[in-house]
C-alpha cells in the first residue's frame, strides 16, 4: 500500500535521529506535507521513488518469467484450475506480508517485506496471471459459443469483464473507507492501515477456498495430433538424441507456439496485430497524466474530485462491458466482436481529443459519457482472439496479454512523461492528442484485421486438429477430415458405377 509506505519510510529515516522524541517524530510525519521542511520532505520521496523503480522491476521480472511459464504448462497437463490456485496462493502471501510489515514496520525495514511479497508473487504467476487464468477458465466454458459461423459474442465474457473491474472498483472504495486520516492520530492512523490490508487477505483468503472446493476444472489436456501420430520407437529415438539445449530450444518454442504456429489465411498475421493493438491500447490508457493534467489551471482539481471523476468512470465502462455483448449479439453482423472493438477504439479517439481540448471541469466530466462503448473492447478482444487459437492454447494466448500489461505502465511513463513535460507550458492536454493518434492507427490496423478475417469467420471453431492441418501450407489440398463425407463421396461413386452398368445392360 503507497500510503502506507510513505508513512513507514517516513518513521525509520527520521527516527535515526535518537534526540527527537517518539511524539514530535509521529507529529513530524504527520505534517511533513504541509509543512516547511521541503528539504525533509525531498529525502523521503526520493528515499520512496528510488526504492519503488526496483520494487517494480522485482514484480516485473518474476511475473514476465512465471506467466508464460504457468501458461504453457495449463495448455498442456497442468489445467486451469491448478495453476490458478498457485496464483492466488501467491496473492495470499503478498496480501499476508504486507499485514505483517504493519506490525513490524517500526523495528525492522518495510522494504524487507515489500520485496518478499513482490518477489514470491511474482514467482507464482502475479496478480496478472490470476486475472488471464480467470479469463481463460471463462473461456474455456465459452466455447461452445464462439463460433466463427455465427460471430457469437458470449454475453458471459462481458459480465466476467464487467465483474472484475467493479471488483476493483469496490476494492478502491474500501480502502477509502477503512483509512482512517492522518489527524486522527497516529494509532488510529497505522490502524487504518491494517483493517485495509487484513481484509485484502480475507477475500484473497475465500478467492482461494473458494477455488479449491467451488471452481471445476474446464479443461481436460488431449495429446495434440502430432504428437499421438508419432510411433513409440519414434519418440524412443527423439528422448535419445536429445540434448539438454535442444530440449530448452523446444520448452522456449511451446512458449512462443501461440504467435508463431502458422494458422489458416491470414489468421497468424491477425493474431499478431490484435495482440500489438493491444498493447497501443494499454499503452494510451494512462490515468496518471490526466491527474498532473486536472491538477493545473483552469481546473484546478482537489483529490477527492478525481477520485469521484475515476469511480463514475470506472462504474460507466464496467456497464458496457456486459450491455455493449448484449447489444451486438442482437444484431446479424459479421465479426461482431470486430465490430465492437473499433467501436470502442473510435470512442476512445473521441474521449482523448475532448480532454485534449477541455477548458473547464464539466467538459472533462462529460468525456465519461463514451466510458460504456469503450468497455466493450475488453470483452471484444477476449472473444475474438481465443477464437484465433485452438483451446490449447488459450492461456498462453492469455500469458502474453498479462505481460502486455505488467510492461506498459513502464513504457507509458518513459513516453509520456516527457512529451508532457515538454509540452506543459504551452498545451498540456497535447499528449492526449498524441493517444487519439495511436487509436486512429489502431483503428485503421482492426479495419485491415477485419477484412481479412471475414473469409474465415464462416468456418467453425479452431479445434487442435484444425491446428495441425493449418501447419499444412497446402491443407486444402488434404483430403476430407470428416470421415462421413468420405462415405458419402464414395457411396456416390458407387451409385454412379451401377446406374452406368445397369444402362449398359439395358
Amino acid at each position: 500500500m503507497p500510503l502506507f509506505l510513505y508513512w513507514a519510510r517516513c518513521i525509520e529515516i527520521f527516527g535515526d535521529n535518537v534526540q527527537r522524541p517518539a511524539d514530535n517524530l509521529t507529529s513530524l510525519c504527520i505534517q511533513i506535507s504541509a509543512g516547511n521542511n521541503t528539504k525533509l520532505l525531498d529525502k523521503l520521496e526520493k528515499d520512496i521513488t528510488n526504492m519503488k523503480i526496483y520494487l517494480q522491476v522485482a514484480s516485473t521480472l518474476t511475473t514476465i518469467i512465471s506467466a508464460p511459464l504457468l501458461g504453457r504448462w495449463s495448455d498442456r497437463s497442468g489445467g486451469r484450475k491448478l495453476p490458478l490456485i498457485i496464483c492466488l496462493s501467491g496473492l495470499v502471501f503478498y496480501c499476508a506480508i504486507h499485514t505483517a510489515s504493519i506490525f513490524f514496520y517500526t523495528t525492522i525495514n518495510v522494504y524487507y517485506f515489500q520485496f518478499s511479497a513482490e518477489l514470491i508473487s511474482g514467482c507464482l504467476g502475479g496478480l496478472v496471471t490470476i486475472f488471464t487464468l480467470s479469463s481463460a477458465i471463462v473461456v474455456d466454458d465459452s466455447r461452445a459459443q464462439m463460433n466463427m459461423e455465427s460471430s457469437t459474442v458470449p454475453v458471459r465474457i462481458g459480465i466476467s469483464c464487467a465483474a472484475q473491474s467493479i471488483g476493483m472498483l469496490l476494492g478502491m472504495l474500501l480502502t477509502n473507507l477503512l483509512l482512517v486520516p492522518v489527524e486522527s492520530g497516529a494509532e488510529a492512523h497505522v490502524r487504518g492501515y491494517f483493517y485495509a490490508v487484513f481484509s485484502a487477505f480475507l477475500f484473497a483468503l475465500m478467492a482461494l477456498f473458494y477455488t479449491v472446493f467451488k471452481v471445476k476444472e474446464s479443461y481436460d489436456y488431449e495429446e495434440p495430433l502430432r504428437l499421438r501420430s508419432q510411433s513409440n520407437a519414434a519418440r524412443a529415438t527423439t528422448h535419445e538424441c536429445s540434448t539438454p539445449f535442444k530440449s530448452l530450444r523446444k520448452f522456449v518454442f511451446e512458449i512462443f507456439e501461440v504467435v508463431s504456429e502458422k494458422r489458416e489465411g491470414y489468421m497468424r498475421l491477425c493474431l499478431n496485430l490484435c495482440i500489438f493493438f493491444m498493447f497501443v491500447e494499454f499503452l494510451a490508457f494512462d490515468n496518471t497524466l490526466l491527474t498532473l493534467v486536472v491538477k493545473r489551471p483552469p481546473f484546478s482539481w482537489e483529490d477527492s474530485t478525481f477520485t469521484h471523476f475515476a469511480i463514475l468512470r470506472s462504474f460507466v465502462s464496467s456497464i458496457g462491458m456486459a450491455l455493449m455483448p448484449f447489444i451486438l449479439d442482437k444484431t446479424n453482423f459479421t465479426g461482431k466482436e470486430s465490430i465492437m472493438i473499433m467501436v470502442g477504439i473510435a470512442a476512445c479517439i473521441a474521449t482523448s481529443l475532448m480532454l485534449a481540448f477541455a477548458t473547464a471541469t464539466f467538459m472533462v466530466f462529460a468525456s465519461t459519457m463514451f466510458a460504456w462503448i469503450i468497455g466493450g473492447i475488453s470483452p471484444g478482444y477476449r472473444t475474438l482472439m481465443p477464437k484465433m487459437v485452438p483451446q490449447n492454447q488459450t492461456a498462453r494466448l492469455f500469458a502474453f496479454i498479462g505481460i502486455i500489461i505488467m510492461l506498459t505502465p513502464l513504457l507509458s511513463s518513459l513516453i509520456f512523461n516527457n512529451i508532457y513535460n515538454a509540452t506543459m507550458d504551452f498545451w498540456p492536454g497535447f499528449v492526449f492528442i498524441i493517444y487519439a493518434a495511436l487509436n486512429f492507427v489502431v483503428l485503421c490496423g482492426q479495419l485491415l484485421v477485419h477484412g481479412l478475417m471475414l473469409p474465415i469467420w464462416r468456418r467453425g471453431p479452431i479445434r487442435e486438429e484444425d491446428a495441425e492441418v493449418y501447419e499444412n501450407p497446402n491443407f486444402e489440398e488434404q483430403p476430407s477430415a470428416n470421415p462421413i463425407h468420405e462415405v458419402e463421396f464414395e457411396n456416390q461413386q458407387s451409385n454412379s458405377s451401377a446406374g452406368n452398368s445397369d444402362s449398359t445392360e439395358a
